[in-house]
C-alpha cells in the first residue's frame, strides 16, 4: 500500500485523543472536498483536520485506494504528517492518554492568548487536574497592549506534570 495521504480517526471520549486510526490514500481532493462538504470553502485540506459526518464514511471509503468500508466509530479525518513515518509513537496528540497511563511525566503547550485550540486542549485536561491526577501550571507573558485584529493579550505557556513529577515544571 502506498503511503497514506489522510488518517481517519475515532476519538476516545475521555481524552479526546485518537484511539483507532485508519490510513487512507485519496488522490481526488476535489471529490474529498465534496464528500466533506468543503466545496467553496477556502481551507487547505492538505493540512486540515475535518469532522466526518456518519453519512460521509461510505463515500470516504470508496475514494480510498484501496477502497474499504469504514466503521461508524470514525468521526475525524486528518491530513497525513511526516511525523507518522517515525518507527515509534510520536506524543503529539497523545499527551493526555500517555500521562494518564504514567508513561509521560510532563507535557508543555504554548501559544498566544486568547487561543481557541489551546482552550479546547486545556478543557480535556481539566477533569484530571481537578481529580489531582495531573498538576497544571500556567505562565502568562502579557503584551504591553493588545495585538492585531484578534486583540491578542500575550503568550501563554501551560505545563502539565504527574503529581510526583512537579519538579519538571
Amino acid at each position: 500500500m502506498p503511503t497514506p495521504t489522510f488518517v481517519l480517526q475515532a476519538l476516545d471520549p475521555t481524552t479526546g485523543s485518537p484511539r483507532v486510526e485508519a490510513g487512507l490514500c485519496i488522490a481526488d481532493i476535489a471529490a474529498l472536498r465534496a464528500v466533506l462538504g468543503l466545496e467553496g470553502i477556502d481551507k487547505p485540506i492538505g493540512r486540515a483536520t475535518c469532522a466526518v459526518e456518519p453519512h460521509a464514511l461510505k463515500a470516504l471509503g470508496a475514494l480510498s485506494d484501496p477502497p474499504f468500508e469504514p466503521d461508524p466509530i470514525f468521526t475525524r479525518l486528518e491530513a497525513w504528517s511526516g511525523l507518522r513515518a517515525a518507527p515509534y509513537l510520536i506524543h503529539t496528540g497523545y499527551e493526555l492518554p500517555l500521562m494518564l497511563e504514567g508513561r509521560k511525566p510532563l507535557a508543555v503547550f504554548g501559544d498566544v492568548y486568547p487561543c481557541d485550540w489551546l482552550e479546547i486542549l486545556l478543557a480535556r485536561f481539566a477533569p484530571f487536574v481537578r481529580e489531582g491526577r495531573i498538576v497544571r501550571r500556567t505562565i502568562d507573558h502579557p503584551f504591553p497592549a493588545p495585538v492585531g485584529p484578534a486583540k491578542l493579550l500575550g503568550m501563554r505557556d501551560v505545563y502539565f506534570a504527574l503529581p510526583n513529577d512537579e519538579w519538571r515544571i
